[in-house]
């Protein structure tokens, strides 16, 4: 398990030393200062091992219980990546404003089906992660 603590002000990265010293399965990289969401992601990516990725965010609006379901939806050797959404979401009205606009402008940049739903809470093969890994680009996003 890697955690990227995005130089959080709060004591994150003391909890997340505290978690690596009593479980030699989980890794911490703390971020030099607060990058955005993509950028910690993507560093956790570089440090990411096994046949499945599974991102998720630290607020926990997706539930870590619900992890199987998504590595069972990969048993499909046609599927390499599946995303976890929200039936119905409860984010405050900022948030809801911000998902909406990125989803608008990801949209339109990148062609994505109508109707199609993206979230951080996903699960992937290796092979997906290497592709991410190999493009060299000063732009991160990571759907």
């Amino acid at each position: 398990m890697i955690l990227v603590d995005d130089f959080s002000p709060d004591d994150s990265w003391k909890a997340i030393l505290e978690l690596a010293e009593t479980n030699p399965r989980v890794r911490g990289i703390r971020l030099s200062k607060n990058y955005g969401q993509q950028n910690a992601t993507y560093a956790g990516l570089h440090y990411a091992s096994g046949e499945v990725i599974v991102t998720l965010d630290d607020d926990l609006q997706h539930e870590p219980e619900h992890i199987p379901s998504l590595i069972d939806a990969l048993q499909n050797e046609e599927t390499d990546l599946v995303y976890g959404v929200f039936s119905t979401r409860q984010d405050g009205e900022h948030r809801a404003l911000g998902s909406k606009l990125t989803a608008y402008f990801f949209k339109k940049r990148f062609k994505v089906l109508a109707g199609q739903r993206v979230s951080s809470f996903r699960a992937f093969r290796a092979s997906v992660k290497n592709a991410v890994i190999g493009k060299e680009s000063g732009f991160v996003y990571i759907s």
